[in-house]
């Protein structure tokens, strides 16, 4: 099993690249406004869902053309966020060359426009081919709640959670895969199906590692939250008077976070990527200087 990456490391590297990025905060504008966006789309969603799940079978959720559109809504944000994000990741790789040394001193633009555009085409489409993925998943265990509703009402709830327990599930499987897979296709250049196989692998290698970092990112993410709410709280800012000077605010900084967090996985990706290469060269090397009989040749 390889060694745990230093969690403290990685978040102390990851605020002194976001402080030494600074050309990146302007990517805060977007994410910020497409954050704000989304909250609304959020509140919307729990405005039209009803409040008696009894009262309310799934069928009736389903044909509500306004939840279909909100829905819709909600996904082309995420895809655009995506593309946002594969420019962001692009940029702070490029800029760590130029700061590093490690790139000429007369950098091709064209190039680094077509790595930008390639990056965020890369990360819209493993974003939508996951949540096509999830759609044909939440289908598939959608069907026995119909079934049980039509058959035998009594067992839909227990049906229903249990379903969306296993969606649950294997929508956190695939959102890791589908995250390392992402740098592995941004950072590395590979093909989508290489790439696929990498995040695979690297999640196979290093899964308690991937998962105590995330979740130790969402963490971090609703420690933010909190303070940002409690900061408004606490202010004596005019909200009565301009109730929409505290959702722009918020969005930018939660724009500045997402900036924060895109370096904090960046580096987190690297990290485990460098030791599953380590340990495999080690690997490599012991399995060659040793005997079938485990004897150690002079």
């Amino acid at each position: 099993m390889p060694e745990m990456v230093s969690l403290v490391v990685i978040t102390r590297n990851s605020l002194r690249d976001f402080w030494k990025h600074k050309s990146l905060w302007w990517f805060a504008v977007p994410v910020g406004t497409l954050v704000g966006f989304n909250t609304v789309v959020s509140q919307a969603i729990q405005n039209h869902i009803p409040k008696n799940p009894e009262l309310s079978p799934l069928s009736v959720l389903l044909s509500d053309y306004r939840l279909v559109l909100i829905f819709s809504g909600s996904l082309l944000v995420i895809l655009c966020q995506s593309a946002i994000r594969g420019a962001l990741i692009t940029t702070f790789v490029h800029q760590g060359r130029k700061f590093n040394g490690s790139s000429p001193a007369t950098v091709d633009k064209n190039s680094f426009w077509h790595d930008m555009i390639r990056a965020s085409w890369i990360s819209v489409s493993l974003e939508g081919i996951y949540w096509l993925l999830l759609l044909g998943i939440g289908a598939a265990v959608i069907m026995p709640v119909f079934l049980a509703q039509y058959f035998n009402p009594s067992v839909t709830a227990v049906i229903f959670k249990l379903g969306s327990l296993l969606l649950l599930i294997i929508g956190v499987y695939f959102y890791l895969i589908k995250e390392l897979s992402c740098f592995y296709a941004i950072l590395g250049k590979t093909g989508f199906r290489s790439a696929s196989d990498l995040g695979f692998r690297l999640f196979r290698k290093n899964t308690f590692s991937t998962l105590l970092f995330f979740l130790y990112a969402a963490l971090l993410s609703l420690i933010f939250s909190l303070f940002i709410e409690n900061l408004f709280g606490l202010s004596s800012l005019p909200i009565e008077q301009y109730p929409s000077f505290p959702s722009l605010l918020s969005g930018i900084l939660f724009g500045l976070y997402y900036i924060f967090d895109q370096i904090l996985k960046t580096s987190f990706f690297r990290s485990i990527a460098n030791t599953k290469k380590k340990y495999a060269v080690e690997e490599a090397f012991l399995e060659a200087s040793k005997t079938p009989s485990g004897i150690s040749p002079n």
